[in-house]
């Protein structure tokens, strides 16, 4: 799905704003150390400052890009830089500045997985589910 992925990013003229990381092992084990889960999701509620929307298939685009803005209003800077991870059909990370990610989410949210937004030291998270949920929370563990 990574070749569809990069195919899409390259043809919409986007793949100049990402880095492809082949190995993204390193920011998936940080997921997993600085966010506890309930099942196979992050649990929001071992979050400092969870912010939370519940979308559907027909907004979620518009959706999550309203609420990122939002949290970029609150919390977010705009030039850091991003790691893109999914949790099933894609299997290379994605390295991007955040305020690139509103050209960037009409490829990444194509794919029926779960979406994770995280900066390089993984202290906060944005995750658009499967199922249209749209969370953000600060990890409460230091990496």
């Amino acid at each position: 799905m990574d070749d569809e992925l990069i195919k899409d990013l390259i043809q919409q003229d986007l793949y100049k704003y990402v880095k492809v990381i082949n190995n993204p092992e390193v920011y998936v084990n940080l997921i997993n150390q600085n966010f506890e889960f309930s099942g196979t999701k992050i649990d929001w509620s071992q979050t400092y400052k969870h912010y939370y929307k519940e979308s559907d298939d027909e907004s979620l685009l518009t959706d999550a890009i309203q609420f990122i803005n939002e949290l970029k209003e609150k919390y977010l800077t705009n030039n850091i830089q991003v790691i893109y991870i999914g949790d099933g059909l894609t299997e290379y990370g994605y390295q991007f500045a955040l305020n690139d990610i509103e050209k960037l989410l009409v490829c990444f949210l194509d794919f029926p997985q779960h979406h994770y937004f995280i900066p390089l030291n993984c202290d906060w998270c944005i995750c658009i589910t499967k199922q249209n949920d749209l969370d953000f929370g600060y990890s409460l563990k230091k990496s």
